[in-house]
């Protein structure tokens, strides 16, 4: 699976290559890029698409926690979780799934999935699907999109 994960905050997007460990957790490392919050949609794709593209690749460079902190240029998690909306983009080939997680203050989690036929999502429509996740006014929306797209996902398999 290749994945990126993508931070974002009221003046720039932060976007790091997620790899993938058998083990099922992610790696996060290289590349990272950093985009104005005002980035144009194509220049937010091509960066999400570097960076997904990236973890094709085995081999990394496993980032501690200082190391992510320096490249990311935060100065700590709770920082970093405070002050940014975190989603993680995942391309299992056929699908695109993007995981959005809040911080309570004390812990990050999930807030729900959302899960796209691949081969119908254009990259217009990724994007916005990500700004949706990282909007910090559409908490409810999300959660709804969530509740309907399993609903309707369910629906379908009976």
């Amino acid at each position: 699976m290749n994945s990126c994960t993508i931070y974002r905050n009221d003046k720039r997007y932060i976007i790091i290559a997620a790899y993938y460990d058998p083990a099922g957790c992610f790696a996060l490392s290289f590349p990272v890029y950093f985009l104005s919050i005002s980035a144009s949609n194509e220049e937010l794709y091509t960066s999400i698409s570097n960076a997904i593209r990236a973890t094709k690749s085995t081999k990394y460079e496993d980032l501690d926690v200082k190391s992510f902190l320096k490249a990311i240029k935060v100065p700590s998690l709770k920082k970093l979780y405070q002050d940014y909306t975190t989603c993680l983009i995942m391309d299992t080939g056929t699908e695109i799934k993007i995981e959005r997680y809040i911080f309570d203050g004390k812990y990050r989690e999930s807030d729900g999935t959302q899960t796209y036929d691949k081969s119908l999502l254009s990259s217009h429509e990724l994007v916005n699907n990500v700004i949706s996740a990282l909007d910090y006014g559409d908490n409810n929306q999300w959660i709804v999109n969530c509740f309907h797209k399993t609903f309707l996902t369910q629906e379908n398999a009976i």
